[in-house]
């Protein structure tokens, strides 16, 4: 099993689980749930950068497939021009669902604040990850659920500039299968 199948059968583990997230600021309220879909794994791992693989035009769903399937290796994927930009992404998406569960830093995010960055979210989780600081933007889907938008390291851009830092509350793992939760974080009172 490759790196590329290796996180997409990770990532495939959390079609398991939402994260309830409660968040304070200023004697507000805000929650959401965090929900996981195949589609949401094509932009996670970066496969939009490698647009000369052709494997990789076709229905976001269908390609999570094929990855799990080993139809489309991490070998073919090397063979773009563009494989660079999405190598650290395909590596360490593996490891989203122990960021989740560990992560205590969320942020509000206007794009229009950010003199650096056109991601088009709700918020974003700031985590450290073997020395590199580790951003996962959220935004609402269809279902008014949060979903993960976007994964990626950088040491250069500070995302937390202008943005309004919430505190976290709450957060519970969900266990839809099996109807449990596990507390997280619990600071509400």
């Amino acid at each position: 099993m490759d790196n590329l199948q290796k996180s997409a059968k990770a990532f495939q583990k959390l079609f398991d689980y939402e994260y309830l997230i409660v968040l304070g600021k200023k004697k507000k309220l805000y929650s959401f749930i965090i929900e996981f879909r195949k589609q949401d794994f094509f932009h996670l791992a970066g496969l939009q950068y490698l647009k000369d693989i052709p494997q990789l035009k076709k229905n976001r769903d269908s390609v999570f497939d094929e990855i799990i399937s080993g139809r489309i290796s991490e070998d073919v994927l090397k063979k773009s021009s563009f494989y660079i930009k999405a190598e650290e992404r395909i590596e360490k998406i593996s490891e989203i669902e122990k960021i989740l569960d560990n992560n205590e830093t969320v942020f509000r995010f206007y794009k229009n604040k950010s003199s650096f960055s056109q991601i088009d979210a709700e918020y974003f989780l700031e985590t450290e990850l073997d020395g590199k600081t580790n951003y996962i933007f959220i935004d609402s889907n269809e279902e008014d659920k949060m979903f993960c938008k976007s994964f990626f390291f950088n040491n250069t851009n500070d995302y937390r500039l202008n943005q309004i830092h919430m505190t976290l509350l709450k957060k519970e793992k969900i266990d839809k299968i099996a109807g449990e939760k596990t507390i997280l974080v619990n600071k509400l009172k």
